[in-house]
Parts: C-alpha cells; structure tokens; sequence
C-alpha cells in the first residue's frame, strides 16, 4: 500500500509539458508510429507552411532522383581528394566504379530513411525548422529497429522511390544483398585509410557508415 505522503506527492506531480505545435490548433499533425519507445507524428497540413522542413524535403527528394545521398557525396570527394594526393590511380578507378554502381541501383534503402528522417518528427524536435544532425541520430537508432523499417517500406513516403514489384521477402533479400555489398566498399576504402592513418575523419567517417550500413544489414535480415 502507497503511503499517503508518497501518494500526495505523485498525485501532485506536474504532468509532462507538451511542446507548442502538439497542443496548436494552428499546426495540424498526428501521430504515425513508435520506434525505441519514441512517438513519431506528421503534418496533415503541409510542408509548404515551414519553409526549412520543406526545403529539406526537397532536397532528400533530389537525392532519390540522384539515387545518391549528400553523405555519401561527401565522402566520395573525400576519398577521392585523398586518392588523388597520392596519385593512386587504381582506387580513383574502383572509387568511380562504387558510385557508378550505387547510381544504378533501382532501390536504395537508405534514402527512404532519409525522406522519413524529414517527414516525421518527434517531441523534442521543432516540425517548423530542421536540424540535419539530430535527424541523422534518428536515423541511426531506426537502423535497429525492424518493425521501423517494415513501417517505412509500407508508408505513404515509399512511394516516391521506384516501385519494386516484389514480395516482401524478395525485397528483403535485395536490401540485404545491397547492404552486403556497401558494407564491402566501405571496408575495402577503410583498409587503405588504415594503411596510412594520416586523415581520422575520413577514417571516423568510413567507420560510422560502416556501422550503421551492418546495423541496416541485421535489421534487414530480421523483417
């Protein structure tokens, strides 16, 4: 039995507050789905309302067009910077190679990620701004939860990747077959950063998509 001091103190306990735009008549969202023990909402409104989270909207829709994201972009013009600095002409060739091949893929994963990063939020964000590192932790705790990929790969947003007429356990199978064959690209550069040592970011940069490209290859192979 609760004693009545420990009972008056809970029943007294201010309730959590809401943020603004939960409680706004003016800003219409609703709630969608819950990964790790956190509520994720969307506007029924539009995005033309805020400007910055439309803006990003379009670029991740730019990026589908491209079937390349800017992360990996960056780190494409990194390694090649560092390729070309020692003239090792053989890795420029296999580097060309790995974004000729990751531009011909019909299904990339990871920008449909990248799209639900922008189109859902969550209560500690603002749905009228956009912080690009915050949503890049949210992606990475998404990676490891599978039933936030079953979501993403049956939303609405799925359709604005090219549609995969295949079953649910072919599409599993791709997206490991892919995950698979990034997560060899990326240790193959990471080898040769290693040999050297002389940039860690880029080293630091290899490694943090590298776990997070294993964390979607596990979560694939769950769903």
């Amino acid at each position: 039995m609760i004693e009545k001091g420990l009972f008056d103190f809970l029943k007294s306990k201010p309730k959590e507050k809401q943020p603004d735009w939960l409680v706004s008549p003016d800003v219409q969202t609703r709630y969608v789905f819950t990964s790790n023990g956190v509520d994720y909402y969307e506007l029924t409104n539009g995005y033309n309302m805020y400007y910055e989270r439309y803006m990003a909207a379009q670029d991740r829709l730019n990026e589908i067009e491209q079937r390349c994201d800017k992360k990996y972009l960056d780190l494409y013009q990194d390694l090649l910077d560092d390729y070309l600095k020692k003239g090792d002409l053989v890795n420029i060739a296999i580097l060309n190679k790995n974004l000729r091949d990751l531009r011909g893929y019909v299904f990339n994963v990871n920008l449909l990620y990248n799209l639900a990063a922008v189109w859902y939020f969550d209560k500690n964000e603002n749905p009228f701004t956009f912080d690009h590192e915050y949503c890049d932790n949210k992606i990475s705790d998404w990676k490891k939860d599978k039933e936030a990929l079953s979501f993403f790969l049956q939303a609405p947003i799925r359709e604005y990747l090219p549609q995969l007429n295949i079953s649910k356990e072919d599409l599993r199978v791709y997206i490991m077959g892919l995950s698979l064959k990034e997560l060899s690209t990326l240790k193959y550069h990471l080898s040769n950063q290693l040999k050297n040592e002389k940039d860690k970011d880029l080293t630091l940069m290899l490694q943090s998509q590298i776990e997070d490209m294993e964390a979607l290859h596990l979560t694939a192979s769950q769903i």
